[in-house]
């Protein structure tokens, strides 16, 4: 088995996917358009994720993946069934920069998703992933790179169930530079 890549253009919070990546620094500032858009849709989630990056539990090179929690539910308690969204969704907040350099590099990017794949996909196991262009915005990385890290990464790696992996190109490329293959609802 393995991961399908799928690439997509559109909205990435449409995309039906049971885990979102969302871009952050090493500090876990979320930046941007789509920084915002995460803030609004999962306040409790992104409390929670502010929570532990105080306490030192994040840093540049690792994720975090964390259940998106409800309006009501406190962010920081031992999330229970009841609490998480359904469908269960996941959140993994990638660092695609150091929180003291403006720039993203290729390497942290690959390291990164390493990580994701081989300490965070194995416990999390879900079907469907949505990636968006990590640090081709505010990162200034260029999408055909990152591309080809994030595809070559995932399609490398092993794992012991199908996972579609929809990768989002950023929205200011247009025609065959994105090689979108379904346009998100």
């Amino acid at each position: 088995m393995g991961i399908i890549v799928e690439r997509r253009k559109g909205d990435i919070f449409k995309s039906g996917a049971e885990l979102l990546m969302a871009p952050v620094d090493s500090a876990g500032g979320l930046s941007g358009n789509l920084g915002s858009q995460f803030r609004a849709k999962f306040p409790k989630t992104i409390e929670l994720f502010r929570h532990l990056c105080r306490i030192d539990m994040f840093d540049l090179y690792m994720t975090l993946t964390l259940p998106v929690l409800t309006d009501d539910s406190s962010a920081f308690s031992t999330p229970s069934n009841k609490e998480l969204c359904d469908p269960p969704r996941w959140v993994t907040f990638f660092p695609t920069r150091d929180a003291n350099d403006p720039r993203c590099h290729l390497t942290d990017v690959s390291f990164t998703m390493i990580y994701f794949l081989r300490y965070e996909l194995p416990v999390i196991k879900p079907f469907t992933i949505a990636i968006p262009a990590l640090g081709c915005g505010s990162g200034g990385l260029g999408w055909g790179d990152v591309e080809y890290i994030i595809t070559r990464d995932l399609q490398g790696y092993d794992i012991d169930h199908e996972i579609v992996a929809y990768l989002y190109c950023p929205l200011e490329i247009e025609g065959p530079a994105c090689r979108a293959t379904n346009e998100a609802a």
